[in-house]
């Protein structure tokens, strides 16, 4: 989103001649982050639309509450602020995000953030007689919106819902997005960024996006942050209703803005809330950044030290996959899911991951080297090779979900067509074990076109070149 001429005129009084050197945004919501460069020193820009309500949070927790992690590094300092142009300019923090990064499956770097939150949290606390009727209007607010929620959990959501106790609560500023996109790493420090959602609430909050996806990875995470922090503030009633709160919002939200793997992982919360629901819970298909996930659909399922596949046969060049014995596979894999790329789509049915597709751009491939299947053009393409569905959940139409799941991630991230190197078995019976790559007829139905014969075999069959755009 460009700036608006007010704040382009007003960005320009304060920073005669900046120079814009990144755009830090994300594009989902309506607030413009950029880098910008003047008199020599880096800052950050945020500006926000019409319909913004994120400004207002970050200028009052940078008045109000940051004053101390400012002046020990650990948060960016405000340089400028003009509430009603919804502008403000920080100073840049030197660092690299946490997220997608070895980091961010260090017990240190939790400890450390531990220790941040608690910095933060470290206010005495307001008591709030409202806050726990708020928080039950505005889920029953969101329920009342456009959502996928399966039927058999909405009624149930309404229900616990209307029915929650109001008590007062305890109050304190919090980030209202801590996790490890908003940590900076520095010289073996970590500071916080990005407090658009700040307020004040209850302490427990700021765990809950933590507890449903990074602590689940390693129980060490979850240990070390809590050690940082000086303890766990969760207490079992409000924890559940933070959790269901933090569930439906994000299932509704992320639906209104389009980020399908979000609401991925809004549904995956509300399985968990409601397992007696389970066969309710649509089919959902997000990126396969879970190793566990992984692990379930991939790793051995009896000797931990079985050289099995883990899909990295296409992946990495042979040489370094026969390199790869036993254990290693699976530790490749663990890390290729902390990269920027995720190594393919994952398939949840109630929560629980039923299927996987291998997607990466072909370049980063053996693809790219094959001399058995062709090039089509100089197109930077993106290919999908590999199609794994667990037993006993075949014949649901979940190949099917995965490959257009594998297309909107590859879409997501700038792919202009996608490319899958299928067999031409024309009807007839393919052996389950070579199956993986899929069929033409598979392909055909997800909206692919032949592109072009190859010199490949598989299961007897010859293999084709089948590609969608990603544009239409």
């Amino acid at each position: 989103m460009p700036l608006s001429a007010r704040q382009a005129s007003l960005l320009g009084a304060w920073l005669p001649g900046y120079e814009v050197v990144a755009d830090l945004g994300w594009g989902l919501v309506g607030t413009t982050v950029l880098r910008v460069r003047h008199d020599g020193s880096d800052l950050v820009v945020k500006a926000g639309d019409d319909a913004d309500t994120h400004i207002a949070r970050e200028l009052r927790a940078h008045r109000e509450w940051l004053a101390l992690l400012v002046a020990r590094g650990r948060a960016p300092e405000l340089r400028r602020a003009d509430a009603d142009t919804k502008l403000l300019v920080t100073r840049y923090l030197p660092g690299t995000l946490v997220q997608d990064t070895p980091a961010e499956h260090e017990p240190s770097t939790y400890r450390a953030a531990g220790e941040l939150l608690a910095l933060l949290h470290d206010r005495p606390a307001v008591v709030d007689d409202g806050y726990g009727a708020r928080l039950r209007d505005t889920v029953l607010t969101r329920l009342g919106r456009p959502h996928r929620i399966a039927p058999g959990i909405l009624a149930r959501l309404r229900a616990e819902v209307s029915g929650w106790p109001v008590p007062a609560a305890r109050l304190v500023p919090t980030h209202g997005d801590w996790h490890p996109r908003n940590w900076l790493a520095h010289d073996g420090a970590v500071a916080m960024i990005d407090l658009g959602r700040a307020a004040l609430r209850p302490p427990l909050t700021d765990l809950v996006r933590l507890a449903s996806r990074q602590f689940r990875w390693d129980p060490a995470l979850e240990a070390a942050h809590h050690d940082g922090y000086g303890g766990d503030p969760r207490e079992p009633g409000p924890w559940r209703r933070e959790w269901v709160a933090e569930a439906v919002g994000t299932a509704t939200w992320a639906l209104e803005v389009g980020d399908e793997p979000f609401e991925a992982h809004g549904h995956r919360m509300l399985a968990e809330a409601f397992p007696d629901q389970r066969g309710t819970v649509p089919l959902v298909v997000g990126p396969a950044d879970s190793f566990d996930d992984l692990a379930t659909l991939l790793g051995p399922k009896r000797d931990p030290d079985a050289s099995v596949c883990w899909c990295l046969s296409h992946r990495v060049p042979a040489a370094t996959n026969r390199s790869l014995t036993g254990r290693a596979r699976g530790e490749y894999v663990r890390e290729l899911t902390t990269r920027a790329v995720a190594p393919g789509v994952v398939a949840h049915d109630d929560g629980e991951p039923v299927g996987r597709a291998a997607v990466a751009p072909r370049a980063t491939l053996p693809f790219a080297r094959s001399r058995t299947i062709p090039h089509v053009d100089d197109l930077p393409v993106w290919s999908v090779w590999c199609f794994r569905v667990r037993s006993g959940y075949r014949g649901r139409g979940i190949t099917h979900a995965l490959l257009a799941g594998a297309v909107a991630y590859a879409a997501a991230r700038g792919a202009p067509a996608v490319e899958g190197y299928p067999v031409d078995n024309r009807g007839a019976r393919v052996d389950p074990t070579m199956a993986y790559v899929g069929t033409r007829a598979l392909f055909e139905a997800g909206g692919f076109t032949l592109a072009a014969p190859t010199t490949g075999v598989s299961g007897g069959f010859g293999r084709v070149v089948m590609r969608r755009s990603t544009s239409g």
